[in-house]
């Protein structure tokens, strides 16, 4: 998948910043925004409600090695699961513009 948005310019010189490789994908059942991980360069992509990239996030390796999962529990809080070893399970507060 390839996108063309500012917020996909610039972020890693080394690669083409407009690629991103799903692993997963779920909906905010509050906001009904699409999340997306990448588990090769670890990234979490938040679509709005129409489809529309609204920012994107680089995740730490060293706390999210290969993400591979996305769940919401009823409050709405967001986790994220790890492949690897240990696979781990975080819950993740999002700091948005």
């Amino acid at each position: 998948m390839t996108f063309k948005e500012e917020i996909f310019k610039n972020k890693n010189k080394k690669k083409s910043g407009g690629s991103f490789f799903p692993s997963e994908i779920n909906r905010d059942p509050h906001t009904g925004e699409m999340l997306m991980l990448e588990a090769r360069e670890p990234k979490l992509l938040i679509l709005d409600a129409q489809g529309s990239p609204k920012s994107l996030h680089r995740l730490d390796r060293k706390f999210f090695p290969q993400p591979e999962g996305l769940a919401f529990d009823a409050s709405g809080n967001l986790y994220i699961s790890t492949e690897g070893d240990p696979g781990m399970i975080h819950r993740v507060k999002i700091n948005q513009k």
